[in-house]
């Protein structure tokens, strides 16, 4: 259908998906005009998931009322963000671990120590 925007007309689909008979999710990507200009993008929907993402994009009209779609499905996307979350969480643990504060501290104060029993 037929989409007025604030500074665009666009084609909205709607596209169903459905596992088993089941439905997961319900998407709505787009096919933008911009007035201005007149230049066309491509707006996904896109569906995501603790083990998967799921992302469905509009590309040409092929006849009037038909369509092309892609759809992609990419599994464990967001296990990267929780990857990088660990990593930062252990760089913090390592940063605050009490023996490099306190190995660097006495290796440092060593020297005018030793410095002070030769005198």
């Amino acid at each position: 259908r037929q989409v007025k925007g604030p500074n665009y007309v666009a084609a909205r689909g709607t596209i169903e998906v459905s596992r088993d008979g089941e439905r997961v999710a319900t998407l709505h990507p787009e096919k933008r005009i911009y007035t201005v200009q007149n230049n066309s993008m491509t707006e996904a929907a896109i569906n995501r998931g603790l083990t998967r993402d799921l992302y469905v994009a509009m590309g040409d009209e092929v006849s009037p009322g038909t369509w092309i779609v892609r759809i992609w499905y990419k599994p464990f996307v967001n296990w990267i963000w929780i990857g990088c979350v660990i990593m930062a969480l252990g760089g913090f643990l390592a940063a605050t671990d009490r023996r490099y504060r306190v190995g660097s501290r006495s290796a440092s104060r060593e020297p005018a120590y030793a410095a002070a029993a030769a005198r």
